[in-house]
């Protein structure tokens, strides 16, 4: 990461200002990683699942499958949604050390979050971190890369 320090006045204060790097090979997540991160934010939201599933069980109808499937969409959206939109890291990307940013290493906008996550849902998109340039769909779709941070 770039570091600007600030010095103010004759004493010894100095401000440390982060600002993100514009993604490039050097700083780009590897397959693996983004694979366990993956995996970590699945663990995450199946739990969110069955707390939301105990609910429905309790308040609602388990039989009702529009109820039930919305719940379990919509809980998936939410997570990646709110999460990347606001800090451009979800709980498994905190955990793996990596964050979402723009083309210009900025923190994604919620529009770019919500590409990213819908575009989740192209089937065998997965796949596509093998295709010709390693960028996966959803990130080439919302002008976004996930990069490693220290």
């Amino acid at each position: 990461m770039l570091k600007t320090f600030i010095t103010m006045s004759d004493n010894v204060l100095d401000e440390e200002i982060l600002r993100s790097e514009k993604p490039d090979s050097d700083n780009l997540a590897s397959a693996t990683t983004r694979f366990l991160t993956f995996l970590i934010d699945i663990v995450i939201y199946y739990i969110l699942s069955a707390v939301a599933g105990v609910f429905i069980g309790i308040f609602g109808d388990v039989n009702d499958n529009v109820l039930v499937y919305t719940t379990v969409y919509t809980i998936y959206a939410l997570y990646y949604i709110i999460l990347e939109g606001t800090t451009g890291r979800t709980i498994g990307k905190m955990i793996m050390k990596t964050k979402v940013v723009t083309l210009d290493g900025e923190k994604p906008t919620f529009g770019q979050a919500f590409i990213r996550t819908i575009s989740r849902f192209v089937p065998f998109e997965f796949i596509s971190d093998w295709m010709d340039d390693s960028v996966m769909w959803h990130d080439k779709w919302a002008s976004t890369r996930v990069v490693k941070i220290a």
